[in-house]
């Protein structure tokens, strides 16, 4: 993240514990290109980033 915001890209936090919709709002209001993602919240993660029109390349596991 720190990497993203240095080069004068935009990081946009969601909560861990948003559901698909909230994620999918979150992903869509942010113009989101990419989704770094914890392995516990991969589940929501997916289906909201397929519904925001982001493909699976485009979400980064992060931690694990």
């Amino acid at each position: 993240m720190h990497a993203v915001a240095r080069s004068e890209g935009i990081v946009s936090r969601a909560s861990p514990v948003y559901n698909l919709e909230e994620m999918t709002y979150a992903l869509k209001k942010g113009k989101a290109r990419f989704l770094m993602v914890m392995p516990e919240g991969m589940e929501v993660a997916v289906e909201a980033a397929e519904k925001a029109g982001l493909s699976r390349g485009k979400l980064i596991l992060e931690g694990g």
